[in-house]
């Protein structure tokens, strides 16, 4: 570990640890009575107001081509309540397969699930900082997919609610051009921008603050696209409910550490050993 960013102290007398080791892993720390009794592989991690719940994306090694899938895992259950069932053909990896997807809608949680058969049209690139509102029912983030030509893609922002069991539904809206950039005269990189802020109201409205980003933040895209900070005024009738995306289990085994690093994803005519 190179650096310890945030300890939560739970009101069970236990501590949530949030540590960074390089090269691009966020450790969090479940720890009681002095003892880690967990310890999770993340990206973005959030607690939320209620400290019930860690959201995060799900991590994958920074050398392959993998897909943001937002997570949640449950502190009132035990870290077993929090792994997905048991497949012999995916063998659950504790520290990065814990927790549930909450999003995409209808994705299924296994080791590899964010970097394997994934459709292309369906990879969420860099959601970063997931923004949870006051009640703790509910979470906002950014949302990607990048489209080919890059004018194609699609920048939307997206709503996760949540019952009192963590069951999600999952609400989008989509952002406009000049949403991201006030300019109207310039055809702004619609992958160029970030979610920095986001307020809750008790009247429903959500007030979301966008910046576009680059080596020069008042600059995005080509050298004549200056744009600025946007803040938006949204209430949950504005986002609209998303379908669920087909995404099940391969039924070849998961990929090796060897396979990922020489890019061999999916694996699909490796046989299964010891059968």
């Amino acid at each position: 570990m190179s650096e310890i960013s945030q300890v939560c102290p739970l009101p069970d007398g236990r501590m949530v640890v949030f540590a960074y080791m390089p090269p691009s892993v966020i450790v969090v720390y479940v720890v009681e009575h002095a003892s880690i009794v967990n310890s999770l592989w993340v990206s973005h991690p959030v607690i939320s107001p209620n400290q019930r719940w860690i959201s995060f994306t799900k991590w994958y090694p920074h050398y392959v081509q993998g897909s943001d899938e937002i997570m949640l895992y449950d502190l009132s259950k035990t870290p077993a309540q929090n792994q997905p069932p048991p497949d012999s053909l995916h063998p659950n990896d504790p520290k990065m397969d814990a927790g549930t997807i909450i999003f995409p809608a209808g994705h299924e949680n296994f080791d590899g699930s964010n970097i394997v058969n994934t459709p292309p049209d369906q990879i969420i690139h860099n959601v970063a900082t997931l923004h949870w509102a006051p009640d703790s029912g509910s979470i906002v983030f950014k949302d990607l997919v990048v489209e080919q030509p890059v004018e194609a893609s699609q920048p939307g922002i997206v709503l996760v609610t949540l019952d009192g069991k963590g069951n999600p539904s999952v609400f989008r809206r989509p952002l406009t051009r000049t949403e991201i950039c006030v300019r109207e005269d310039v055809k702004t990189n619609p992958n160029n921008w970030n979610l920095d802020e986001a307020e809750f109201g008790s009247n429903g409205a959500i007030r979301l603050t966008v910046s576009p980003f680059s080596n020069n933040p008042a600059r995005v895209g080509s050298q004549d696209e200056s744009c600025t900070e946007q803040a938006l005024e949204l209430s949950q009738r504005d986002f609209q409910a998303m379908p669920a995306e087909v995404h099940v289990k391969p039924t070849y085994p998961a990929p090796t550490e060897e396979d990922l690093r020489l890019h061999r994803v999916p694996a699909k005519n490796r046989k299964v050993q010891n059968q």
